[in-house]
């Protein structure tokens, strides 16, 4: 879980490795993002509290805060169960 603000003007940018929920708590962004596996078209949302959207494995997301107050969301991430488990036989 993640409890964050980003504040206006910032701009943020990575690949998500596993599915997220995120409830926007406070503020508002623009998001947009790329699904896998062509990453080729690009969608766009406005989020503003109260709002929840899911963020899926495997895409690119882009954030960027328009509101003067801080764009507010806690994020629950699942793991990905789709890695084996493994573990070390000789314990």
């Amino acid at each position: 879980m993640v409890y964050e603000d980003w504040f206006k003007d910032q701009e943020i940018e990575w690949w998500v490795w596993v599915d997220g929920v995120h409830f926007a708590m406070q503020g508002r962004a623009e998001i947009s993002y790329y699904q896998p596996p062509g990453l080729e078209v690009e969608h766009r949302f406005v989020a503003e509290a109260p709002c929840v959207f899911l963020v899926p494995r495997g895409c690119k997301f882009r954030c960027k805060v328009v509101s003067e107050e801080p764009f507010r969301r806690l994020v629950v991430d699942f793991p990905n169960p789709g890695y084996e488990f493994t573990s070390d036989e000789r314990t």
